[in-house]
């Protein structure tokens, strides 16, 4: 249990990399929060990961990902955990903000959850 303490924040955690990457932190003892699009992914991935964190949100909405960030921020701290913030974040199906740049410069990193 290598990560025992530690927190990851993973989006597209319902398949693919995202699904297991978040296998692969639960198994070294992280507590693991994730985002997928929709309910039934949601419940899916839940079924199949266990004891999770698990967040609705679209990563192409920066106000629902906010939002989702500081409501596992919060699950984790709640958690005791030494830090407010994720030790890890994982986005495969993500977004990259440039530090100076506007909302028009985001940029998908892919054309879509797998």
């Amino acid at each position: 249990m290598r990560l025992k303490d530690q927190a990851a924040f993973i989006t597209g955690g319902s398949s693919g990399i995202g699904l297991s990457a978040a296998k692969v932190f639960l198994r070294e003892g992280a507590r693991v929060a994730i985002t997928v699009r929709g309910r039934s992914q949601l419940d899916d991935a839940v079924e199949i990961l266990g004891k999770v964190i698990a967040c609705e949100a679209d990563v192409d909405d920066d106000e629902a990902m906010s939002r989702t960030l500081g409501a596992a921020a919060a699950a984790f701290a709640a958690s005791m955990l030494s830090s407010l913030m994720p030790d890890h974040i994982v986005m495969p199906r993500g977004v990259v903000r440039h530090a100076r740049s506007s909302r028009r410069s985001w940029r998908p990193m892919s054309s879509g959850c797998s």
